[in-house]
């Protein structure tokens, strides 16, 4: 496969199809994840973790790729996550990049830069515009 047909298989089968076996088919044991928390995650074990929180708060996901780059063993995706929530009516919705190296039909790096802010704002976990009340120098609680 090219890689990004195993990037669209990855978010189509983890996120989409709600499938978490595909995270052990389409992950190197070695794999290092950034950017979605405060530490790496590193292989399907852990990436699993973040799987499993994400999905606490949401009874379905669904990525659209909005854009993919490919170069050599490397894909970048630019995506928009749309999901029903647990505990809302309304949907969540979102964005994130993801900058990815490929071998062997497996992920084996990932950066990521994912909007959690707006996610957990959507969530009410957050005030709402958060972010622009911590740029404006007022503290939070």
């Amino acid at each position: 496969m090219t890689p990004t047909e195993v990037i669209t298989n990855w978010f189509d089968r983890v996120w989409n199809a709600k499938d978490p076996s595909a995270i052990d088919d389409l992950m190197d044991t070695s794999a290092a994840a950034k950017g979605l928390g405060a530490s790496t995650q590193t292989g399907p074990a852990d990436f699993r973790n973040f799987w499993e929180a994400m999905y606490a708060h949401f009874e379905e996901i669904e990525i659209t790729l909005d854009k993919i780059i490919e170069q050599g063993e490397w894909v970048s995706t630019h995506f928009t996550v749309t999901g029903q929530s647990t505990s809302q009516d309304a949907p969540v919705i979102f964005t994130g990049q993801s900058f990815t190296r490929i071998a062997d039909d497996k992920i084996v790096e990932a950066y990521n830069a994912v909007d959690f802010m707006s996610m957990f704002e959507q969530l009410d976990l957050l005030p709402q515009h958060a972010l622009r009340t911590c740029f404006s120098g007022v503290r939070i609680g």
